[in-house]
């Protein structure tokens, strides 16, 4: 009984509290904000008997009750009247609570953005992981931590990102704010994460443990051969343009600075790790000390080098640039000839100092390394361990410029330096040097001279070059200078071989660029009749003055136009190319009228890129080559002058796999032939004399390259580097690659 009685005194209780706050709710008027405001201070759950317009007018008169409210009933509130957000009091109330849970705003879309607005950030859907009174880190696929208050106009995204009022994007950041320095410049600061400049205006970054990724847009000129009927027109260049989106990431600690003209990074405490992919399979990595400038729009390989700036690169390779600079810096890949046509040399400016460092499609060896118009620094030093076809000095004003070639083990092999005073300078076992040669080209006395070296070793064949005329061994410690003119003869003299009869100039200039010298040595009893200079492709001269041209080596359309040899200890059909030697890079002669090429593919019935590129260089009267494979060990013994040596030249050769073929001119037209049987004699010597008739074979005519304005019609390209990714053929690094 005693039980039933303490259960029957409190239900009393209860219904008598109910009856009070409903006598209450009755005598409160909801539509008077003040007194409703009165009566939610002493009583807050009045609040729920309230409509959101009703609770909005009594905050308005009184803000400090919002601490009372409940999550429900304050949200209901503001968002019935977002001006409620400029209550000191309700705009506290609204951040303190997100602190504790982030939903009051994630939950309620309009008051959230109506809170970011305060902070004069713009809201596109984001969601808040956490606030601690200052900083916002929000969730999603790229959650950003940034201070709310100090990153005014910016607008925060739906993935988690921030895209700053200068259009950078931010991402994945532990902090992210915007100070001021002590000079009044306004400047960001950034912990982790990414700054992504797509055409971001002018700004200014600090950066700890964080990476800048600098995106251009890289206009392209994609050159393609578009064959025409064979009785008409066969051939023209036509252009087209290209857009395509490139990436640079800069990683580090370093301070960041981009301008309407380009970007520039200074390292502090450590170097700046600069990055880009080339391929699915490479990523091109440089630990920078200094300042380096990265050009609006500049290709991922191409940067500049502030004073006393240096690097080490992931492979191996060391660059050192002692003065005051700027010196401008690529690695582009060269593209002579085809698709995407590329000078690398084309991002150095006339008047400053540039180097070319330029890769060859093979993971095992470097095209070549340039240095041109050095003169606003004390001293450049490149060291690397790899294999470069070759080195070359230009324009040297001022300073020195030394390249130091390194073994495996990152032990000086030897070092050759140049400077305007001095020339060139050998130091250490320069025979055993890992590269093809090294020229320094200058001027003495108004006359243009060269001053050169080339190495024995490095290739199949070590013991066709090693000796001098008179059998004495050659010494290759040994440098030999020249005029421009002359150096045909002078390097054949010091580096290779003249063949010719007493007191006759010759006319052959063989250049072996294979794997052995089969070619020459066959060619050598002809030689001693005809004259010959017979010269290592790493010994190619800048002039000629021979009317036939002899060219052997290997040929393959993944590699371009170039002719190449192998390193040693490449398998047969595995190749690793060295040594290129491309078309451009050919002597120049007007006297040349007879082209040969030992080389597979190298006169096809439709005439390709590496043909047209002879004949703008010779507009020879006949060329030689292969449809298909060229013999490994190719041999013949003369240069066909008459219809019948044509023939038999031609047909000397016919496998399965590949036969002879020549293109002859006549007039202005070249006619091919497998044959020579159907050609008039004699064949072109010395004399252009047009001496051919009752041809039956396929005629084409010479390239006219038209100058077009297309690019109204340019189609759209990707935007995105996984577009283009997505689509692009690595760069082969492996001989699997190449002929897959």
């Amino acid at each position: 009984m005693a039980a039933l009685g303490i259960r029957s005194a409190i239900n009393f209780i209860l219904i008598a509290m109910i009856a009070i706050v409903l006598v209450r709710a009755d005598e409160v008027d909801f539509n008077d904000p003040d007194a409703f405001a009165d009566a939610m201070q002493e009583d807050p759950s009045l609040a729920a008997q309230a409509s959101p317009q009703q609770l909005a007018s009594a905050l308005q008169k009184n803000p400090a009750v919002a601490y009372k409210l409940s999550n429900f009933d304050l949200t209901r509130a503001v968002q019935s009247d977002l001006s409620l957000l400029g209550k000191n009091e309700v705009f506290s109330e609204i951040s303190l609570r997100t602190q504790k849970d982030p939903s009051i705003l994630n939950q309620n879309t309009e008051i959230k953005k109506e809170w970011f607005a305060k902070f004069e950030v713009s809201d596109e859907g984001a969601q808040i992981e956490s606030f601690d009174g200052t900083n916002v880190k929000t969730a999603g696929a790229k959650p950003t931590a940034f201070d709310v208050k100090n990153v005014k106009g910016a607008k925060v995204l739906q993935d988690g990102s921030l895209v700053v009022k200068e259009g950078a994007t931010v991402e994945g950041t532990s902090a992210f704010s915007q100070t001021t320095d002590a000079s009044g410049k306004k400047i960001y600061a950034m912990q982790g994460g990414v700054f992504r400049t797509v055409d971001a205006q002018p700004v200014n970054l600090k950066v700890q443990d964080g990476t800048v990724t600098v995106t251009s847009k890289i206009k392209y000129i994609r050159t393609e051969y578009l064959q025409r009927g064979l009785d008409k027109d066969h051939f023209e260049d036509v252009f087209i343009p290209e857009v395509r989106i490139q990436e640079v990431n800069y990683k580090g600690n370093f301070q960041y600075e981009k301008t309407e003209t380009d970007h520039t990074f200074t390292s502090t405490d450590t170097p700046i790790v600069r990055e880009y992919p080339v391929s699915k399979k490479e990523v091109i990595q440089h630990e920078i000390t200094g300042t380096i400038i990265d050009p609006f729009n500049s290709r991922r390989g191409e940067f500049i080098l502030g004073k006393d700036t240096s690097f080490k690169a992931n492979d191996g390779s060391r660059l050192s640039v002692r003065g005051d600079g700027p010196v401008y810096y690529t690695e582009e890949l060269e593209m002579p000839l085809g698709p995407n046509r590329f000078d690398p040399s084309s991002f150095c400016k006339k008047g400053v100092s540039c180097i070319i460092n330029t890769p060859f499609r093979s993971a095992d060896a470097r095209s070549q390394l340039r240095f041109v118009g050095v003169d606003n620094v004390e001293k450049i030093e490149f060291s690397s361990p790899a294999y470069y076809d070759k080195v070359q000095v230009d324009d040297l004003r001022k300073g020195e410029v030394s390249f130091i070639s390194l073994d495996k083990a990152g032990k000086e092999i030897s070092t050759l330096s140049a400077d305007p005073q001095q020339g060139v300078k050998m130091k250490g076992n320069v025979a055993k040097t890992f590269i093809g040669r090294f020229d320094y080209a200058f001027e003495e006395k108004g006359e243009k001279k060269i001053t050169h070296w080339s190495s024995n070793e490095n290739q199949k064949d070590t013991q066709y070059f090693t000796q001098n005329a008179d059998g004495s061994p050659r010494n290759r410690n040994a440098l030999v200078t020249c005029e421009v003119s002359a150096c045909e003869k002078e390097f054949a003299r010091s580096f290779g071989k003249v063949i010719a009869p007493a007191g006759k100039e010759p006319t052959v200039t063989i250049i072996v660029g294979g794997d052995n010298a089969d070619t020459a040595k066959s060619m050598e009893p002809y030689c001693r009749q005809a004259g010959c200079y017979i010269l290592n492709s790493r010994d190619a001269p800048p002039i000629t003055d021979s009317q036939t041209l002899i060219l052997t080596g290997h040929h393959a359309q993944a590699f371009g136009d170039a002719q190449w040899r192998d390193l040693p200890g490449a398998a047969p059909g595995l190749h690793k190319p060295i040594d290129a030697l491309y078309k451009k890079d050919l002597p120049v002669g007007n006297k040349v009228q007879t082209v040969i090429s030992s080389s597979c593919n190298s006169v096809t019935f439709l005439i390709s890129p590496a043909e047209q590129e002879l004949i703008r260089k010779y507009n020879p009267a006949i060329m030689i080559g292969y449809i298909g494979t060229a013999p490994a060990h190719d041999a013949f013994d003369k240069v066909p002058t008459t219809k019948d040596e044509l023939s038999g030249f031609l047909t000397a050769y016919q496998q399965t796999t590949g036969i002879r073929s020549a293109r002859v001119k006549k007039g202005d037209k070249y006619i091919f032939t497998t044959t020579g049987k159907d050609v008039a004699v004699p064949l072109p010597s010395a004399k252009e004399e047009d001496i051919y008739q009752n041809i039956d074979e396929r005629v084409v005519s010479l390239p006219q390259p038209k100058e077009e304005d297309i690019y109204a019609d340019a189609a759209p390209l990707p935007q995105t580097t996984e577009d283009i990714y997505a689509d692009a053929a690595p760069l082969p690094q492996t001989t699997e690659d190449i002929y897959q």
